[in-house]
């Protein structure tokens, strides 16, 4: 095909081997902007998954995508604002908030008549787009200008086709950022096809942090195919011609190349976080020539690796839906160090990672839930990398990250979630080293040196001079066995939602602990993992806020009598952070206790109370009758109680698991999947914070979920499709595949019995050593639920007060 208004060049379908898979990847699916908040709530429609629709390799360095004059986060499919002020080489996907944009470039015809983005930017017709993966492609209505972009890992490219007989001029705007301010830049013309410099963007905190500001210095190499037949600088609104350099906050740079010259220019741009020296060096290694479409190939053959390592076999739309969650669940955490494996630390010293990637832009809040279990499945030598690179920063900065963005802790979120990243990739036997054959080839990760790290944190605060908060809270969380609400102070205003992660942290490290000989501290984790117990309030049926002198946060509204998913229980208020919690409200945590569910049953008044609760929670009746009322019954804004779209609610479908009642799991994920996941621009459920929401969505169309990270417990779902064949990879798993085999999956929701290996299987969970072992998992399904398969209490998953599934 070729590109609507990108010029001539081919645009191929599918490139790379195993052939097929990148084309079911559409990066303009979660692309809408629509946040729902309380100003802006999106009564049910919404979807606003936040990727970015430009070009990127695996974790890339690189992330290079249009920029839209009205969006903060750089594009967004639904503003009715069709303008584009340039195309930057940095962005965050998934995130509400934005962070880089660093080095827009922009392609032009004539000379520069303003410096102001508002001004020289262009319209753009939405039908002229196309994104695949690894490219872009659209026309700039305003220039006649036909724009196509690849990347590489640290690499971004451009193609220009201009009009014919017009003088094109490329503009490389390095004073500015994406919703940000640029701290300090700098760009120097080369010769006579080069521009080189840097940007420092401040990136502010997002969620009441808005006075977290964190600076993010990248250096570009840029080079051009033809040369240059004029060039410029700019400093605010002073164009000076024939300028080879300028700095300050403020500046940028052209280059054009003449109304006879060439109608198809190409660029590629390296990016470092180290130097403009790395930049160059990342330049020669990715992109040692101008073939923009041999690089766009090599990106889409890293791609299908990637999406490789897992084979489906259904329809064309949930492949769609499948592959297309895996690609953006892979593109956070990013490459961070260059290609001789320097990077900047903590410190602010450099370092090298030697023998792995570095990685960065950590959202562990986000991603301990989901994306870290996808990781250790399907790319566990990336993940190995990954708790490397965290385990670095601890050792450069003196204490566990909590949310790292180019060598800065933000501290985005309320909680704490790199105890069950670094717990579950451990009990998985993630910190073991390559042998060279599996990936980056990195070494035995010290279990512990990691373990004290988190133990520290997990029973002090770090030092008050430093970046990171830690765990808020925390001396009141060991001594009361909660953490007290104090209306004041920003963190301990959400003491309930902090209570009850705390507590499924440490039940992660509880299990760490164990395996590592710690018999106290395990013994200790264990007892603090029930700490949810103190913030139960038989009155309510909820958990509930206390003060510091053990009295109830009063006065407390049941939040069933309110019509909304957020409606917060002490006030009248809707919003994203209710009385107590984060980014939900009584009804939302009330599950949030994957460690412990028959303790939490037991406080319900049993199995049977808090299954019927568990009902009332979905509307189950209401959307199993009738599948299509989810999107109105669920969500922020909705009737019913459940918000599919959110981290805290990720592991509630599974949850029935341990109160004897599979079948409806098995109903409740298949709803999500067939109901609220839906392909086109703006249905997206929820934003995908670095990717976690998409991990969810991998793994239950797997038929399988980790409700509590660091145990070695998988619990099980009807998978999305008929066949599964995950590439297991070695030395982090003993066999090839593990498979799983459900013949009639999409027509038929409901399991009616299972075979692990050839023997039946009558639980509700498989462990990960059944896993790497190379397990084959079968099914037999039906279109009416089996109450009895899983059913019987011993064929719950064990709890994760100590235990660790075997299969």
């Amino acid at each position: 095909a070729t590109g609507t208004g990108a010029g001539t060049a081919s645009v191929p379908a599918d490139l790379g081997t195993p052939a097929g898979l990148s084309s079911y990847v559409s990066p303009l699916w979660m692309t809408s902007g629509g946040c729902s908040t309380p100003d802006f709530p999106l009564s049910g429609s919404g979807a606003y998954g936040l990727a970015q629709p430009g070009p990127t390799a695996p974790f890339g360095m690189v992330q290079l995508s249009p920029d839209q004059l009205l969006s903060q986060r750089g594009y967004d499919e639904t503003l009715t604002s069709t303008y584009i002020r340039g195309f930057s080489h940095t962005h965050s996907s998934g995130f509400p908030n934005a962070s880089g944009g660093h080095f827009p470039m922009l392609p032009t015809v004539g000379g520069v008549t303003t410096t102001d983005p508002s001004q020289y930017g262009s319209d753009f017709s939405r039908d002229s787009e196309q994104a695949a993966l690894g490219y872009y492609a659209v026309r700039l209505a305003r220039y006649g200008i036909g724009v196509e972009l690849t990347a590489t890992e640290r690499t971004g490219w451009h193609r220009y086709t201009f009009p014919a007989s017009e003088a094109g001029t490329v503009l490389i705007d390095v004073g500015q950022g994406l919703g940000n301010y640029v701290a300090d830049a700098s760009i120097t013309i080369v010769g006579d096809n080069q521009a080189e410099g840097f940007a420092t963007v401040m990136v502010h905190g997002n969620y009441g942090n808005s006075n977290i500001v964190t600076p993010m210095t990248l250096f570009f190499s840029a080079a051009f195919d033809q040369a240059f037949a004029s060039f410029g600088t700019w400093n605010s609104s002073t164009v000076v011609a024939g300028s080879r350099q300028a700095s300050g906050g403020g500046v940028g740079g052209y280059v054009s190349f003449g109304a006879s010259g060439p109608s198809v220019v190409v660029a590629k741009v390296g990016v470092s976080f180290v130097s403009i020296d790395g930049a160059r060096a990342n330049l020669a290694a990715e992109a040692p020539d101008f073939d923009f479409d041999a690089a766009r190939a090599r990106t889409v053959s890293a791609w299908n690796e990637v999406l490789g390592r897992v084979q489906v076999s259904g329809s064309d739309a949930n492949r769609a839906k499948f592959y297309t969650a895996l690609y953006n669940a892979c593109r956070h955490p990013s490459i961070y160090s260059d290609v001789d494996g320097r990077y900047p630390g903590f410190d602010g010293a450099v370092h090298t990672a030697a023998g792995r990637v570095q990685y960065e832009m950590f959202s562990l809040w986000d991603t301990c839930r989901a994306q870290v279990a996808m990781l250790g499945l399907l790319l566990p030598e990336r993940c190995h990398d990954m708790v490397a690179s965290m385990l670095s920063r601890c050792q450069q900065g003196g204490w566990v990250p909590y949310w790292t963005l180019a060598g800065h802790e933000r501290n985005i979120m309320r909680g704490e979630g790199i105890s069950q990243y670094w717990a579950d990739a451990f009990v998985k036997g993630l910190f073991a080293g390559t042998d060279g054959t599996a990936g980056s080839g990195g070494g035995e990760i010290n279990a512990e040196e990691a373990y004290q790290a988190l133990r520290r944190n997990a029973t002090e605060l770090p030092p008050a001079d430093g970046e990171t908060d830690g765990r808020v809270g925390i001396g009141e969380y060991i001594s009361l066995g909660y953490v007290p609400y104090d209306a004041k102070d920003t963190w301990l205003s959400v003491s309930a939602s902090l209570t009850l992660e705390y507590a499924a942290n440490d039940a992660a490290l509880a299990v760490m602990a164990q395996i590592l000989g710690h018999a106290s501290d395990a013994a200790m984790f264990r007892s603090r993992a029930r700490n949810y117990r103190n913030l139960y309030d038989q009155g309510s049926g909820f958990i509930r806020p206390r003060l510091a002198d053990g009295s109830w946060l009063s006065p407390f509204k049941d939040p069933s009598l309110y019509s909304s998913g957020r409606q917060d229980a002490y006030t009248s208020t809707i919003s994203m952070f209710t009385t107590g919690y984060t980014e939900g409200n009584a009804w939302t945590y009330l599950w949030d206790v994957p460690q412990d569910v028959p303790g939490l049953a037991g406080l319900m008044g049993g199995t049977a109370a808090a299954a019927s609760r568990l009902d009332q929670h979905f509307a189950y009746d209401s959307v199993v009758a009738d599948p299509g009322q989810a999107r109105l019954l669920w969500g922020y804004g909705n009737p019913a109680r459940f918000e599919y779209y959110n981290e805290p609610g990720y592991q509630v479908p599974w949850t029935y698991a341990w109160l004897g009642q599979p079948w409806k799991t098995q109903a409740m994920v298949r709803i999500l999947q067939d109901q609220v996941w839906t392909t086109g621009p703006g249905e997206f459920p929820g934003n995908d914070d670095a990717g976690g929401t998409s991990a969810w969505f991998v793994l239950s169309a797997l038929g399988m979920y980790a409700p509590m990270p660091g145990t070695g417990v998988w619990t099980l779902n009807t998978p999305l499709f008929d066949e599964v064949v995950v590439r297991l990879t070695a030395p982090y798993y003993q066999a090839g595949t593990f498979t799983v085999s459900a013949p009639g999956a999409e027509g038929n929701p409901w399991i009616q019995s299972a075979a692990l290996n050839g023997q039946g299987w009558d639980s509700a969970w498989i462990g990960h050593d059944a896993i790497r072992r190379g397990a084959r998992l079968s099914y037999r399904l039906g279109s009416t639920p089996n109450t009895g398969w899983a059913s019987a209490p011993g064929a719950a998953p064990p709890t994760s007060a100590g235990s660790r599934g075997s299969g």
